[in-house]
């Protein structure tokens, strides 16, 4: 789990300097942001291992962080617009992982959030709703205030995601108005 956990220390990392320097957006080819501060944090990522996800919770729990590292580098990858766009594929890799395997998330809760946070974001079609419904019944009655600090304390950047955050917000508080867990 260590390889994971540096996986996500260095994705935070990152997404620090890309929050205090605002550099995604104004990035050019010539500029050596992508290559000093992504690349790099994309070595590490794309280095932890793959493993099955049978049936021991360690490995799945370890593929659903590694496949959610992934997807964020994703869409940071995204606003810098170099291709390909992996997102599609690791996002699907990430759903189906999430709706298969029984994961304990008990004294994981702000990492919890973060992955379904960012399964949300990448989220289309049908599947949106079904991430925006875990969301609600994950957070409870807690404010989406509180929820996005605690997705933010793990790893996330508005350069990359200026407004997916808000807008999975209001669908997740639309959702619980709607189903009555407000």
């Amino acid at each position: 789990m260590s390889e994971v956990s540096d996986a996500i220390v260095s994705l935070a990392e990152m997404a620090l300097f890309f929050t205090a320097n605002g550099t995604i957006h104004r990035y050019s080819e010539d500029d050596l942001t992508y290559f000093r501060h992504f690349l790099p944090t994309a070595y590490e990522v794309l280095s932890v291992r793959r493993l099955s996800h049978g049936v021991i919770q360690s490995e799945a729990m370890h593929e659903t962080l590694r496949l959610a590292c992934l997807v964020f580098l994703g869409l940071v990858k995204r606003h810098f617009r170099v291709p390909p766009d992996v997102v599609p594929n690791y996002h699907e890799r990430l759903f189906s992982l999430l709706v298969t395997a029984t994961l304990d998330w008990t004294s994981l809760f702000s990492l919890h959030l973060w992955v379904l946070a960012i399964c949300g974001v990448a989220a289309y079609g049908e599947e949106r709703p079904l991430i925006v419904a875990e969301i609600s019944r994950t957070i409870g009655n807690m404010t989406w205030q509180d929820a996005a600090a605690a997705i933010k304390s793990i790893a996330w950047t508005e350069q990359a995601t200026p407004y997916e955050l808000d807008i999975l917000g209001q669908e997740v508080r639309k959702h619980q108005e709607e189903s009555g867990l407000l």
